[in-house]
């Protein structure tokens, strides 16, 4: 029995990118859009108008379930070839027509999840994958229209928690509707993940992990001295260490932090020397604090490739890599924006690590970490202001 979730909500509101990411990401979860389907039939019919009139002579001619009869007829084809039992369904723009649908199915395992957002953010989708600049105005009357049609009718009653209609408001980005939609299906059974390209760690670690080095919230930050999430996993290494690419990718940035450049940070603050990555699976890797940075912008880049030389450049007292992982490409730090790198590197016993880090002169700020990480500042540090170190 194929377990179906009918998706719909107003144009922009982003349904077929996640639908897409979702499917990439498990194997037994397919999209079916019904856009193509209807463009399909309307070539082959061979009617020399527009696909608008078209709809509307069928309409006339064979009453208003014909497009409903039709679109489900291809559908019961699409899921007699798909051996997925997830099937994600987007493009319905009326609730007739997934209830006409779910009826010539014999659908006994289905859900409908309307997706919405505020006018401001549709608009501002909109205007990117539309490549229109059509006036907020404008855009407001064409939403009231689709509003006016079969959508509002499947809004109210997911509202009013009609009929297995679930409602789901983004109220940010694009992630919150994968997690929706993942959500919905992981209610329903066990999803398998697609076996992915494996992560490599950037730089094999080799110093014990200090309480600091960690992925979370920081108790005191080092630097600004009152509590602070870090985004990434820090990965203390000898100056001038090959770093290499934990997967492939595309360069989106490559030298100095753009805040240091633009004289809104201090030269001893933030990422310093970085470069980062849109990976193959959509997440933006950042690699910090470098000594230098051996690529550049737009470079493809493939696994195990050196993308720099370990340092101490910007807010880092000690030599290492800051590798952090962003859940998508963003330029937005922070817990929402982050997972751990923990998660998607090889499984290390980081707790056999025991060596020191030695190398003079951080070896001994370095030991003052092990005994108190959260308690050293500036003032702890001889060399903190002095730029022949902190590179």
């Amino acid at each position: 029995m194929k377990n179906i979730l009918f998706l719909t909500g107003p144009h922009a509101v982003g349904k077929t990118y996640a639908s897409k990411e979702i499917c990439n990401s498990y194997e037994n979860i397919d999209m079916i859009d019904t856009g193509p389907i209807m463009r399909q039939l309307y070539k082959e019919s061979g009617f020399g108008s527009s696909i608008g009139e078209w709809v509307a002579t069928l309409e006339n001619n064979f009453g208003e379930d014909i497009t409903s009869l039709l679109i489900a007829t291809e559908i019961k084809k699409i899921l007699s070839e798909s051996y997925c039992d997830n099937i994600i369904v987007i493009g319905f723009r009326s609730l007739r027509g997934i209830l006409y649908t779910a009826k010539y199915l014999n659908l006994d395992n289905y859900h409908v999840l309307f997706v919405d957002a505020n006018r401001e953010l549709l608009y501002e989708n909109f205007l990117k994958r539309e490549k229109n600049n059509i006036s907020y105005q404008d855009f407001e009357n064409y939403l009231d229209e689709e509003l006016k049609s079969g959508l509002g009718e499947i809004r109210n009653c997911a509202m009013k928690n009609i009929n297995s209609i679930k409602y789901y408001n983004i109220c940010s980005d694009q992630d919150l509707l994968k997690k929706a939609i993942e959500s919905y299906f992981m209610q329903e059974r066990k999803l398998e993940r697609k076996n992915e390209e494996s992560y490599i760690w950037p730089v094999e670690p080799k110093y014990m992990v200090l309480d600091h080095d960690k992925y979370g919230l920081r108790p005191i930050h080092m630097i600004l001295g009152k509590p602070r999430f870090h985004s990434g996993f820090d990965i203390t290494s000898r100056t001038l260490t090959p770093i290499k690419a934990s997967i492939g990718g595309i360069v989106l940035t490559a030298g100095l932090d753009e805040k240091i450049v633009s004289g809104s940070a201090n030269w001893n603050e933030r990422y310093g020397n970085k470069v980062e990555i849109l990976d193959n699976y959509g997440r933006r890797l950042v690699y910090a604090h470098l000594r230098e940075v051996l690529v550049r912008e737009g470079q493809l880049i493939h696994q195990g490739e050196i993308v720099g030389l370990s340092g101490c450049s910007g807010g880092s007292r000690i030599p290492h890599l800051h590798f952090e992982v962003r859940k998508f490409n963003t330029s937005h730090s922070g817990e929402e924006n982050t997972i751990n790198p923990l998660d998607i590197l090889p499984t290390y016993d980081l707790s056999l690590l025991t060596e020191h880090f030695d190398e003079p002169p951080y070896a001994e700020v370095w030991e003052k970490f092990l005994d108190n990480p959260w308690g050293i500042t500036d003032k702890n540090i001889p060399y903190a202001r002095s730029r022949k170190f902190i590179r």
